[in-house]
């Protein structure tokens, strides 16, 4: 399987005149395998066909990531990019609502002349990481954390990172990163709504299509989180992750299927009322790693290789945690509660509930828990 390179890579930036391209990390490839599939079965007979087609791929092609020196370009909160000509730069969106609604109004805007300008200085620039979605704990840390590693490789300067408002839980992880890097980068804050037009502004190819292919640079990431939180991995912990149950797409059955996994030596862990190096510790000291389809299960990225994964899914079809599964040389078993669907925005918030016997069939049949 051929990979493509720059040119896939700098497509994505329509580039101006004044505008630079750089590349920092070359187009490369990693494994994939099939997961082991349970009650994988849909009434959709192009669900299944794209489906197995994922699977047959044996490998995710990168294209090389990079940099790009914008000479002028405008900012909206802190992580949609808009060139000189007014069209967006694809890496800082996947909102299909964002792409086709927003976009024309921030157009009249700019030509309006209602935004503001960044009170820039010659001796710094200007850093735009974030895209859409930052704030969920998933995007940030396999689609926009693995940017800092590309900018480590840039040459030591001043850099101020804009970093948007809604995604401010997560900005000691970025100055902790940056100072471990030796990066020297301070952050301002994008509030919502904020406009601004600015100059000399550095942004940075996709490091990730988030649920479709990650980067190697993403492993480059876990390895100096590791560093920093000064952990190994290596142990047998066995991981259930709960799901908060005041927000969406919620397992109505937790607590018995919680129970479940609490009698074959299960411990239960909500990542999110952990302090992030705490998270670090435990995922890597895990062996299996139990849960639904939700941003906790991210935290796979600190077990070792060859840990096991079993992800409790609704109908709707989400390659993610296989591909990062994939990346991270993870054992993946996908079990389904419902007939699967192509993915559909209310599908993805609706909640669902595990049939007991089909899942212990499952934990059966992975060698998890007795056939008896």
């Amino acid at each position: 399987m051929s990979c493509y390179g720059f040119q896939a890579a700098a497509a994505s930036f329509p580039l101006s005149e004044g505008d630079a391209y750089f590349e920092v990390s070359p187009p490369h490839t990693y494994e994939r395998t099939p997961p082991n599939l349970f009650n994988a079965i849909s009434s959709e007979a192009e669900t299944l066909r794209q489906l197995y087609r994922h699977f047959a791929e044996d490998r995710a092609c990168c294209p090389g990531e990079g940099s790009v020196s914008l000479d002028s370009c405008y900012i909206y909160e802190g992580q949609y990019v808009v060139n000189k000509e007014l069209n967006w730069l694809a890496p800082s969106v996947t909102d299909y609502h964002v792409r086709n609604e927003v976009l024309p109004v921030l157009r009249r805007v700019i030509s309006g002349n209602y935004q503001g300008a960044l009170d820039q200085s010659a001796d710094c620039t200007y850093v735009v990481l974030a895209k859409a979605g930052c704030a969920n704990f998933g995007h940030f840390l396999t689609d926009v954390a693995p940017k800092i590693i590309n900018l480590s490789k840039i040459k030591a300067r001043t850099f101020r990172i804009l970093w948007p408002q809604d995604a401010m839980r997560y900005s000691h992880i970025v100055l902790a990163l940056c100072g471990h890097l030796g990066i020297n980068a301070d952050l301002v804050v994008a509030k919502a709504e904020q406009l601004v037009s600015a100059r000399d502004v550095l942004c940075f190819t996709s490091v990730a299509e988030h649920d479709r292919r990650k980067s190697v640079t993403l492993l480059d990431l876990r390895d100096v989180l590791l560093s920093l939180c000064r952990v190994q991995m290596h142990g047998s912990r066995k991981i259930f992750i709960e799901r908060g149950q005041k927000g969406h797409r919620r397992l109505s059955n937790q607590e018995q299927v919680w129970s479940l996994f609490k009698s074959l030596g299960f411990e239960a862990v909500y990542p999110a009322a952990l302090p992030f190096h705490e998270q670090v510790r435990l995922f890597a000291q895990a062996s299996h790693i139990a849960g639904t389809l939700g941003a906790g299960m991210a935290n796979a990225i600190f077990a070792r290789p060859g840990a096991e994964l079993l992800m409790i899914a609704p109908a709707i079809l989400d390659l993610y945690f296989w591909d990062l599964a994939c990346l991270c040389k993870h054992v993946f078993h996908w079990h389904f509660t419902q007939d699967i669907t192509h993915w559909q925005w209310a599908d993805s918030l609706a909640d669902y509930e595990a049939d007991l016997p089909q899942l212990q069939a499952t934990l059966s049949r992975v060698r998890w828990a007795s056939s008896s």
